[in-house]
């Protein structure tokens, strides 16, 4: 990341240095959109306060990961240096909401406060809330009892039971398809 511009109040530009390609821009604007665009746009003359937050943290760091927090509208931006973890999480829901936080998703800087309830908000040094803000909540594999053998098991039965859909049982009679016909 070469640096971050806000072009607006709730409008960002990063601006990517890439070596073979040269300058690439991403806009930002939570609540709305997320897009590449290789056009600069004209920027505040004075970088907004949330601006020189993220230039602090994320400048010079390598965009290493872009994921999909749960199954909400909530885009997590990896960034990294050496050893050190970012993240620029950007809420594409309601009002929407653009948020730094460490490695371990506390967070550093903000658009704008929220509270999901009396006692979870979204606000800095509080821990970014997974639960309420993507219907999302993070368990350790181990405690799950999560192993790459299990996972494998559990797919291949996935597998088998759709290759299983639409062939006749003993009794000659169809079994039941999807909910979609296949021909569309």
């Amino acid at each position: 990341m070469a640096n971050i511009y806000d072009l607006g109040e709730r409008i960002y530009i990063i601006k990517f240095s890439l070596p073979t390609e040269g300058k690439r821009y991403l806009l930002l604007e939570p609540g709305r959109r997320i897009h590449t665009t290789q056009f600069s746009r004209e920027k505040n003359a004075v970088p907004s306060q949330l601006s020189m937050n993220l230039r602090k943290h994320l400048r010079t760091r390598k965009l290493i990961a872009i994921k999909q927090l749960g199954v909400d509208r909530v885009v997590d931006f990896v960034f990294r240096t050496g050893e050190t973890e970012c993240h620029l999480l950007v809420e594409l829901y309601a009002s929407g909401n653009l948020i730094l936080t460490d490695g371990n998703y506390t967070i550093l800087a903000l658009l704008r406060i929220h509270k999901f309830d009396e006692k979870v908000k979204c606000a800095v040094k509080e821990k970014y809330p997974f639960a309420q803000a993507a219907h999302l909540t993070i368990e350790d594999f181990a405690k799950l009892k999560l192993t790459e053998e299990n996972l494998g098991e559990e797919y291949k039965k996935a597998l088998e039971q759709r290759g299983n859909e639409g062939e006749e049982d003993k009794k000659g009679k169809k079994k039941k398809k999807g909910k979609f016909p296949n021909n569309h």
